[in-house]
């Protein structure tokens, strides 16, 4: 399912897999994705950037919010596209420590060898700024994007459409999980896209979100 948030950021979403929600940013001078799906998603997922009129070789950049493998399996379809995940995330990841990452679970041929994030950096995609954030808790390198000026917030796996992460798995931990989900809850948001299921649009829709998901922890 292919959704357009605003003009030059799309949603392609696959609620009948186990691969991650992927986001298409489209800048004035490359384009990125965050996350990137799983491995066995990718013909899909080219398909649909396809009919974008997008090939492959155009993504520039791929911004994982973290390093489990239904967000990073698809990133080897991608071969000019320089990679980056937290630190945390990202030296695992580089390391092929598969406990982590469950790359043999989702059949991953290839772990992608990663560049790590500086959260003090913004990420100009411009016309778009993208401010990582850390959110620990899903896992200890977890990162939302958030972009400012239209009050969008990518928040990967730490809190859905009427869910959370979870947080019984190596690397993760509730407590963090419910600190990251309370800084967020602060921000002024118009658009919250999940790592997983459905966007939600709209200040108030968040806000009651965020505020159902608190019960859960």
């Amino acid at each position: 399912m292919i959704k357009q948030i605003i003009p030059g950021i799309t949603a392609f979403l696959y609620p009948e897999t186990y691969s991650s929600n992927v986001y298409l940013i489209q800048g004035l001078k490359e384009k990125a994705l965050i996350d990137s799906g799983t491995y066995s998603n990718a013909k899909q997922l080219i398909s649909d950037l396809n009919s974008l009129g997008i090939k492959p070789e155009e993504i520039s950049l791929i911004l994982h919010t973290h390093g489990h493998a239904d967000h990073f399996g698809a990133d080897s379809f991608f071969k000019n596209a320089k990679i980056f995940m937290s630190k945390s995330d990202g030296e695992k990841v580089n390391a092929n420590l598969n406990e982590f990452s469950f790359s043999e679970m989702f059949a991953n041929n290839l772990n992608p060898k990663t560049h790590f994030i500086k959260l003090n950096e913004l990420i100009e995609l411009i016309p778009f700024k993208l401010k990582p954030i850390s959110c620990p808790g899903h896992t200890f390198g977890g990162i939302s994007f958030l972009e400012e000026k239209n009050k969008i917030l990518f928040s990967g796996d730490t809190i859905f459409n009427g869910n959370i992460g979870r947080y019984d798995l190596m690397s993760s931990n509730e407590k963090e999980l419910m600190n990251s989900i309370e800084e967020l809850s602060e921000l002024e948001l118009e658009f919250l896209l999940p790592g997983h299921g459905e966007i939600i649009k709209g200040k108030e829709k968040i806000r009651k979100n965020f505020e159902l998901v608190k019960d859960f922890l």
